[in-house]
């Protein structure tokens, strides 16, 4: 068992930096790695316009308001849960709307993010059609701090939910699985650093780990505590080249990589394409944007098998979201169709600083693309759902 170069220098931070003051190693420190356990995961801002400004026509009709639009008459709505039921099920013989999106018309409208506002990475530099993900052309957003190009179309997508703003139900127990449950434990060890304000030449390598965070009694992830590397899945480790420019580190994009995952009891995995971090590095933890492309059929499965069953508390409705997520992906379009297959992301991410432990050796450093191979591919969605035309 290995305790990474992160025990020595986190100890020394330790000792030096109280809480208060935000230090990192001076340039010329012996090369030594620098270890984080993502405590934050999340689709909105950290302080999101006025509604009114992200969704001027109002939030996304519900599964339920969809329903009673669907079948106008009492009558007509009480024959058919008679029948099916459940108002989830309002495809022409029962189908699971979730399931089965492309069996159900939404007569009401469905609101997209009208704002220009979104966290989010410049994905594609406005290369249209090039580079690995061959982006079609979409509305970019700036990001909070004035970046322009920022893609994140999945936002745009699902901003105007109730359950994804912030406070929402889908957000916050999104964010609860990431803090809490071992099996979301994504933790990122960045190596050979001897300035952590300016270093041309990082290796990134992002691992699961197997343990809980832990709080202090102000409600504060705690800094500087082992996190176990989970050795029997070389699936989710990915390995980036990067940069730490003004104390922030900035990765080159990878292929592709592979997170776990927890939505409400389900555990999943995200399947995120030209994926790339930008951190910013603190004395006790970190903060910023991981992006990506998010596999379209891969993102659906996640939102749709556990929330199924909270709908309304989520306030959105399966067939009318599933749509806008075909209409408005943007990334590595199919050969054959010309339709993306991928939708950019952006997610704000904090994390705290950990010793991470790791036994190295074997096959757990799989190169990424081995890794790939090796794994099962993801289920896909009802025939419907994954065999689009």
């Amino acid at each position: 068992m290995v305790i990474r170069r992160t025990l020595w220098v986190g100890l020394v931070m330790l000792a030096a930096a109280s809480p208060a003051v935000a230090t990192v190693s001076a340039p010329g420190t012996a090369p030594h790695s620098i270890g984080l356990a993502i405590t934050g995961w999340r689709v909105t801002m950290a302080s999101p316009p006025d509604q009114k400004v992200e969704c001027p026509d109002g939030l996304v009709a519900s599964n339920l308001a969809q329903f009673k639009a669907q079948f106008p008459d009492p009558k007509d709505r009480e024959a058919w849960i008679a029948r099916y039921a459940s108002p989830w099920n309002r495809g022409p013989h029962g189908e699971n709307a979730a399931y089965f999106p492309e069996t159900v018309q939404d007569p009401l409208p469905y609101h997209e993010v009208k704002g220009a506002a979104a966290v989010g990475l410049d994905l594609d530099e406005g290369a249209w059609g090039q580079g690995p993900a061959h982006p079609l052309a979409h509305e970019q957003f700036v990001s909070p701090t004035g970046e322009q190009g920022i893609d994140n179309q999945f936002y745009r997508a699902s901003g105007c939910q109730q359950g994804w703003r912030k406070g929402g139900e889908q957000e916050e127990d999104n964010q609860n699985r990431i803090a809490l449950d071992p099996h979301a434990r994504i933790l990122i060890e960045i190596d050979n650093v001897t300035d952590e304000t300016n270093d041309p030449d990082v290796t990134v390598t992002i691992m699961k780990g197997v343990d809980r965070l832990v709080k202090d009694d102000a409600g504060n992830f705690i800094p500087f505590l082992s996190q176990r590397v989970d050795q029997s899945l070389p699936r989710y480790v990915s390995r980036l080249h990067g940069r730490i420019v003004d104390g922030v580190l900035i990765t080159d994009p990878i292929e592709a990589a592979r997170l776990p995952m927890v939505n409400g009891s389900d555990l999943r995995e995200r399947l995120m394409r030209n994926f790339r971090l930008k951190l910013k590095l603190g004395a006790s933890g970190a903060s910023g944007v991981v992006g990506g492309y998010e596999d379209l059929a891969n993102l659906w499965i996640w939102i749709t098998r556990p929330w199924h069953a909270v709908f309304e508390i989520g306030g959105w409705s399966a067939p009318s979201y599933w749509a806008a997520l075909q209409r408005l992906a943007d990334g590595y379009p199919d050969p054959v169709t010309g339709k993306a297959t991928a939708i950019s992301v952006g997610y704000r991410v904090d994390a705290v600083r950990c010793f991470i432990v790791s036994d190295r050796g074997g096959d757990f450093e799989q190169p990424l693309d081995v890794a790939r191979r090796a794994a099962p591919p993801p289920k896909v969605a009802p025939s419907k759902v994954a065999t689009r035309n």
